[in-house]
């Protein structure tokens, strides 16, 4: 029977979950004549201008044409102040499994587009220049453990090594999908020799630094995908999403060995890591060759050169388990205890650049606390009519280690930028004069410890003190 009440639960271990879709949008359209909406907002007539449509939120790119051909917009190039047309696709995900008695999963996952078209209805063509943001959950743990080497052997990363073998094979990836293309018939190709002829590497190829290929090699060697799977985009689709974690536990307190000594156990894990890309632009000089390919115009030869519609400077892939393991226990004598390590992971690729930083961080923190109930007994003290005076005591001690690593890519080398260990202990003792009043006394102390900078010294800083508190609230 309770192997089937067992099994019976991990099949229903899904207790709950939430999807969540919103996608905003709006448009900012300067430059009316003075004649539009001249009434309640609209020009009366045959047709109001700017019409119901664009009064009750009509957001569309062909608006803006319809306002120019019927003459509702000042066309001055001398005050350029163009269209705004902004979107935001935003995906919430969230589920709690229970599969096990105490044993409880929280999964969350997210996904925000938020792109944005300033468009120069002024000038000829109406030339439109995109941009946004973009974030997104992940996992990266592949690579998170796989270590960063050390002084002696130049900061040697697997995975680093990975990201640049990754770059060849993503750039062939690319080449083999521009072969199936020709050259536009437009923008600066607009009736060149080379317009509508198939794509040749003759006339500019995919190169091993160039934003299409980096972005993706980075993705995949610091997510653990496969080069040949990895996707070739700097914003990864839905289906590439992966959802962050929370796990705790606190079934082990009904093991006898635990319950003789304690009163409560809880085990707790976490993991979060998101991939975003800052604000980015698109190229105005671009010519789109479909399929998301296209073309720039080399400032050397002049020849089409396969790049990325967008100018990204940055992408970044923050990564935390807060904590890898934490513990929480409060004994038989009121005692209460805790430990937690954490780590966490900042990865930051500047494609303008070539180069990423890393930014590694290990913390053990360790805490006790004790409420000792109504102490005014042990000070011989008068006891407050209906308040118990309670003396709580903490002391908390940490060993933080910060590492800052700069990884160049043209140079392949590696070399540390800043570092440093911090220890810190924090002491205090609250006691509950009356129901109003509350004296504490603290002591703080940490201390520095630089690791790479030869200008830095070690300091140490205390604060410590007595504080009374006075409430109103009754």
């Amino acid at each position: 029977t309770n192997s089937l009440d067992r099994t019976a639960r991990f099949l229903m271990m899904v207790r709950r979950i939430n999807i969540s879709y919103s996608n905003t949008a709006g448009m900012q359209l300067p430059g009316y004549r003075p004649e539009v909406g001249d009434m309640l907002g609209q020009k009366q007539g045959a047709v109001m201008a700017p019409g119901l449509a664009f009064a009750f939120g009509d957001v569309r790119r062909s608006f803006i044409n319809d306002a120019a051909d019927r003459s509702w917009l000042v066309m001055n190039t001398d005050n350029v102040n163009p269209a705004i047309i902004n979107h935001a696709d935003t995906w919430n995900i969230r589920a709690t499994l229970e599969p096990i008695t105490g044993l409880k999963i929280d999964l969350n996952g997210s996904r925000v587009d938020t792109r944005t078209s300033d468009i120069y209805y002024m000038y000829d063509n109406m030339p439109e220049q995109m941009g946004g943001n973009f974030t997104m959950t992940t996992i990266a743990a592949k690579s998170f453990f796989k270590g960063t080497g050390n002084a002696n052997n130049g900061y040697a990363s697997e995975t680093f090594t990975k990201f640049l073998e990754y770059r060849e094979k993503i750039a062939n990836r690319l080449i083999a999908k521009y072969s199936t293309t020709s050259y536009p018939n437009s923008g600066f190709l607009e009736n060149s020799t080379l317009a509508g002829k198939a794509f040749s590497t003759d006339n500019g190829t995919v190169g091993i630094n160039s934003t299409d290929v980096l972005i993706p090699a980075f993705l995949a060697a610091y997510t653990g995908q496969s080069p040949d799977k990895v996707g070739l985009t700097a914003f990864p689709s839905l289906s590439s999403l992966l959802p962050n974690w929370r796990i705790t536990y606190d079934g082990l307190i009904r093991v006898p060995v635990f319950k003789r000594y304690l009163k409560s156990l809880m085990l707790t894990h976490q993991y979060r890591c998101s991939y975003s890309v800052g604000s980015f632009s698109s190229d105005l000089n671009w010519l789109n060759a479909g399929n998301g390919l296209g073309f720039i115009q080399d400032t050397q030869t002049g020849n089409p050169t396969p790049s990325s519609a967008y100018q990204i400077q940055s992408v970044n892939i923050v990564e935390g388990f807060n904590p890898l393991l934490g513990v929480d226990a409060t004994f038989l004598n009121n005692v209460t205890g805790t430990l937690s390590y954490n780590t966490t992971r900042n990865l930051s690729l500047s494609v303008s650049s070539y180069q990423i930083v890393e930014a590694l961080s290990k913390e053990i923190i360790v805490g006790m606390g004790y409420k000792m109930a109504e102490f005014n007994k042990v000070l011989k003290a008068k006891k407050s009519q209906g308040f118990s005076n309670d003396l709580t005591v903490r002391l908390d001690f940490s060993y933080r280690k910060t590492q800052s690593l700069l990884r160049k890519i043209q140079d392949q080398l590696t070399q540390a930028t800043s570092g440093n260990v911090a220890k810190t202990i924090q002491f205090s003792a609250d006691y509950g004069v009356s129901r109003s009043l509350t004296l504490r006394a603290f002591y703080d102390l940490q201390i520095n410890t630089p690791l790479v900078s030869s200008t830095a010294y070690p300091t140490s800083n205390s604060n410590y003190g007595v504080t009374l508190r006075f409430s109103l609230q009754r």
